[in-house]
């Protein structure tokens, strides 16, 4: 798809300028690079300062013990602003006395990667919306862009058939003035011309979009994700990990201004992998309802249905994150799961 998130299970690269916020004219060249098992390091040609020292008199400069941390490191690469958040130098090479002048190397571990914008930290509110997808999201939600269709004339398949895209609406719930929303992004089909043979193809995803009434963080961003996990793996019954998470900037909501996305990078607490084979339908669990007294009662504190909605019939909302109790006849409780099926004719 145009735009693709990055996957945090799939590796990538970035090659560019190197910087620390406070001195941007010293730039140093460097290749950023990420994989899931080892996470983000940058290498450096050249160094940033790494020794921890002090003044204390005029000219005079005192070294001391340890190395020095960075907590934000600004690159330029692929034509996007990257920041680099919570940075340790691993290592390098000095050539100081070295017989032939060559730059120095260093290596720098970064905890997190926002491909696509310069933020002072992880608790800088830059950010409108956050985008988040989750193994299973698409299964626990039962909403599908797909159609299927197999002709059988007198109940015998004749070998005709078709596979459309039906776009379908967002659902949406409030939750504490933070708006989620269940989205997808899909293709078109397209023929995928092989040297064997073609091959069609569309591809869906479903995912999570967060509107906040304020500006957030990507430390806010962080807590958004592990919600959705937490969801989804009560869901499963099973670890839920994060496929991809993206920001939207501020101040670029698609009308005065293009949205402009800035991609996450980083260690969740369970790693999604996008490609692997989905849960079994039959052992996800949709809703759950249990006794309260006074009858039904949101099961997350401060949800509401989305405009329109029924404030006793969570409809659309409940698949969006809405949970809800509800009084049975005998005053017992229950649980009602349900599997999703996919809509075919």
């Amino acid at each position: 798809m145009t735009n693709d998130p990055l996957n945090l299970d799939e590796a990538g690269e970035w090659a560019d300028r190197w910087w620390l916020p406070d001195a941007p004219d010293e730039q140093v060249p460097g290749v950023l690079r990420y994989a899931p098992e080892g996470g983000l390091s940058l290498s450096l040609i050249g160094a940033f300062a790494d020794r921890i020292t002090s003044n204390p008199a005029l000219g005079v400069t005192a070294y001391h013990e340890g190395t020095r941390m960075w907590d934000v490191i600004h690159g330029a690469a692929e034509q996007r602003e990257i920041t680099l958040i919570g940075c340790v130098p691993k290592g390098g090479k000095r050539t100081l006395f070295a017989r032939v002048k060559s730059p120095d190397k260093q290596i720098v571990a970064a905890m997190t990667a926002i491909i696509g914008a310069h933020v002072s930290g992880e608790e800088d509110a830059a950010f409108s919306a956050a985008e988040v997808s989750v193994e299973d999201l698409g299964l626990w939600a039962s909403s599908f862009v797909f159609r299927g269709f197999l002709g059988a004339p007198d109940g015998k398949i004749d070998g005709t058939g078709s596979i459309s895209v039906e776009p379908v609406e967002a659902q949406s719930v409030v939750v504490d003035e933070t708006e989620f929303r269940l989205e997808h992004r899909h293709t078109l089909p397209f023929f995928d011309e092989r040297k064997g043979g073609t091959v069609g193809r569309t591809r869906d995803a479903t995912f999570v979009r967060a509107v906040s009434a304020a500006p957030f963080s990507v430390r806010a961003a962080w807590a958004t994700a592990s919600l959705v996990q937490d969801l989804i793996a009560l869901a499963t019954n099973r670890a839920a990990g994060v496929i991809w998470l993206r920001l939207q900037v501020t101040g670029t909501n698609g009308r005065l201004a293009p949205r402009h996305h800035a991609d996450v990078l980083y260690s969740p607490a369970a790693l999604g992998q996008h490609d692997d084979k989905a849960a079994d339908p039959n052992r996800v669990l949709h809703l759950c309802v249990a006794p309260v007294r006074g009858g039904r009662a949101p099961l997350v504190r401060g949800a509401r249905p989305a405009e329109g909605g029924d404030q006793h019939d969570p409809g659309p909302a409940l698949r969006a994150g809405q949970l809800r109790r509800e009084q049975t006849p005998d005053g017992g409780g229950r649980c009602r799961g349900a599997a999703p099926r996919p809509a075919h004719r």
